[in-house]
């Protein structure tokens, strides 16, 4: 009965044209690799901030909104922080584009540029005058 449930299995997969098939790694049966249907090629993902979301409601009406455009894939929020993260296609649209669609849509928004990464501050260098070089022996 097993074998018969994942031929059907198999046969479905194979007939939606989203899977192919592999043998196992003993080479004896076959197995099914399901492919993703969309391509990750030029996906980036950008933050808008949105100073007007306040709760979980705003997060749902922008989500709803931002999902109707060209090349946007994902959209997620954090009403606390009053951000939303993009993950959009960028032959499609862009972060410029996107914002203006929350303004017009009633929830004013721009870009939050990353944060330049902090350098690392050396433990040994320039801390104290007592405290010896990297190499040093004490």
């Amino acid at each position: 009965m097993k074998n018969i449930f994942v031929a059907a299995l198999a046969a479905l997969a194979f007939s939606t044209g989203v899977a192919s098939a592999a043998p196992c790694s003993k080479g004896c049966c076959p197995q099914v690799v399901m492919a993703s249907a969309k391509s990750n090629a030029g996906v980036k993902k950008t933050t808008l901030s949105a100073p007007k979301i306040h709760c979980a409601g705003c997060l749902e009406g922008i989500k709803a909104t931002l999902l109707k455009q060209d090349g946007v894939r994902a959209v997620s929020g954090d009403a606390r922080k009053k951000t939303v993260t993009i993950s959009y296609v960028s032959a499609k649209t862009n972060p410029k584009k996107l914002a203006a669609v929350m303004t017009k849509a009633g929830w004013p928004a721009k870009e939050v540029k990353p944060a330049a990464k902090a350098k690392p501050v050396s433990a040994t260098k320039g801390c104290s005058p007592y405290m010896k070089e990297a190499g040093e022996k004490i």
